[in-house]
């Protein structure tokens, strides 16, 4: 007997299986198994225990099934079995797709090159990867028996207690601090903390840690050095802009340029001379933050991916850092810090919009848009100055200040400016 569940599960009609063994409708590679047990059941004329097997459907494809199939008494007698097939393909399909999924993340994990590790509700570590081992020097076995506050200098133990806690409340977190390592070095880290949530509950934090100890020494050792500086004369503070540019060739020149350009449209619109000098340095300024984006990615030839942009853009959060921690007399920071914001707030880092901007940011953004288009790239020659014009043209009071766009205007078409080195 069969009913019609099997034969639209199998893809037979009923006169096709009647008549046939059952071992016929399982895979190949299943079927001694599933024989061997049958037959040891006959033998005993007892129950078989609850088993899945691989099914061949009529056109040759593969199915899961599962079955505790019933021993059928009769005066004593084994007269045969009961059968009741579930099909559960869709259910070994998930399964499959969920191990493959842990396989994988289990690999980005162990193989992330930053250090990345969980922490349940109580601090302690959950798990740790080979980055994080490295740079820690505690094995796996000594990290799971750890609390965090033992890597944590006391100095910034509230900070980090802080953030967690935070993490904990569902709130994502980045933040700046140091640990102590097996061997007693305190290194600076730029931490991300993110909660683990299931089932909407937060059971722990997934944090990411990078190791910033040589770069904040370069972040630090820049700032002295700009900071010696900041009173001398204008050509001592393009010497120290010219940092940034010897690590990316393809933009060299590029900061006294836009400088330059930026000067000449502040004067054209009679902007008072103390503001023009702000406008002076914050160009040769505005690209210093570019010490902390990678080299590779500053002169990559091709197109960058999402991580790389994003890493290329925080280059103006990096230069207003910077820039910050000298005593300017003027608001050259804060210039230094929205030269990529836009009039319609599609800009970056804060996505400021219309007068939220300030008039030296928004000329420096200008200059700064015509000097990379009329100059070559790693990922593109030289667009000329007719595009570089039609682009703030174009996006005249959408992206770019209308008395920027029209005094850049009028230098260029009438009174003849040009770069010079």
């Amino acid at each position: 007997m069969v009913n019609d569940r099997l034969c639209q599960i199998y893809g037979y009609s009923r006169d096709e299986v009647l008549g046939r063994q059952f071992f016929d409708f399982i895979h190949p590679e299943d079927r001694n198994r599933i024989v061997n047990d049958f037959m040891e059941a006959v033998a005993k004329a007892q129950t078989l225990p609850a088993i899945e097997f691989r099914g061949l459907r009529k056109d040759g494809s593969v199915i899961w099934l599962f079955t505790s199939p019933s021993a059928l008494v009769i005066e004593g007698q084994l007269a045969g079995f009961s059968v009741i097939i579930q099909d559960i393909t869709s259910l070994k399909q998930a399964e499959e797709a969920l191990k493959e999924s842990e396989q994988r993340y289990r690999s980005l994990f162990h193989h992330n090159p930053a250090m990345t590790y969980s922490i349940d509700r109580q601090g302690y570590f959950t798990s740790i990867n080979a980055a994080a081992q490295k740079v820690s020097g505690y094995s796996e076995e000594e990290a799971l028996k750890m609390h965090f506050s033992q890597l944590v200098p006391p100095e910034n133990m509230e900070i980090v207690k802080q953030h967690y806690e935070g993490s904990l409340r569902g709130e994502p977190q980045s933040y700046e601090t140091a640990f102590i390592t097996k061997d007693g070095r305190k290194i600076d880290v730029n931490v991300t903390g993110i909660p683990i949530i299931i089932d909407g509950n937060t059971i722990g934090v997934y944090g990411i840690t990078e190791d910033i100890t040589g770069r904040k020494k370069a972040a630090e050792d820049l700032r002295v050095a700009l900071e010696k500086v900041s009173s001398t004369l204008d050509g001592t503070i393009e010497a120290i802009a010219m940092m940034s540019e010897l690590r990316d060739p393809y933009t060299a020149g590029h900061q006294r340029m836009v400088s330059q350009l930026a000067v000449a449209i502040a004067e054209q619109l009679g902007l008072e001379q103390d503001r023009v000098q702000d406008l002076a340095v914050a160009g040769l300024l505005h690209d210093v933050g570019k010490v902390y984006v990678p080299s590779e990615i500053l002169s990559k030839p091709g197109k960058l991916t999402s991580l790389e942009l994003g890493l290329a853009k925080a280059h103006a959060e990096a230069s207003y850092n910077i820039v910050r921690s000298i005593k300017f007399s003027g608001p050259i920071a804060h210039i230094v810090w929205q030269h990529h914001e836009r009039i319609d707030g599609s800009g970056y880092p804060q996505g400021l919009v219309g007068d939220q901007i300030m008039l030296e940011a928004k000329i420096l953004g200008v200059a700064d848009v015509v000097e990379a288009m009329v100059s070559h790239r790693p990922y593109r020659p030289a667009l000329g100055l007719d595009k570089a014009l039609d682009e703030i043209v174009r996006n005249r009071s959408i992206l770019y200040d209308a008395q920027a766009v029209d005094a850049c205007l009028l230098l260029f078409n009438e009174k003849g400016f040009k770069f010079h080195d």
